[in-house]
């Protein structure tokens, strides 16, 4: 299953690097298994939904991803959120590999690398 996992991995960071080659990936945490929730909006949704988990978002955000780990259980979660926008499938495509990427346990952000990328939270808390 983990040799699964890794080839799986390795895909998804291959076809996210096509769009975001001058990024750096770090692994920031080992994530074997996660339940993925993926949520559609606008991009004012995309915004409020960003403003409400205290992330900063772009103008025009095409997405993001936020990774949580419950601290008594040790079971991964990870909410991603994409604006219904994008007008090619190809680019859609790229963006939910990118986002499942950083569900995967995978940092492009710097801030991330330094407090490990992953949110904690308590059983039952939910968000």
């Amino acid at each position: 299953m983990r040799g699964l996992v890794a080839r799986c991995c390795g895909l998804w960071l291959a076809l996210s690097a096509l769009a975001y080659a001058g990024e750096l990936w770090t692994q920031v945490a080992v994530v074997e298994n996660v339940a993925l929730h993926i949520h559609w909006g606008s991009v004012a949704e995309l915004n409020a939904a960003a403003t409400k988990l205290g992330k900063t978002s772009s103008t025009e955000p095409m997405g993001f991803a936020v990774l949580r780990k419950d601290v008594a259980t040790g079971a991964f979660t990870c909410d991603i959120y994409i604006a219904q926008s994008p007008d090619r499938i190809d680019r859609l495509q790229t963006l939910l590999g990118h986002e499942l990427s950083h569900c995967l346990g995978f940092s492009h952000d710097l801030r991330a690398r330094r407090t490990g990328g992953v949110e904690r939270t308590e059983s039952g808390s939910g968000r």
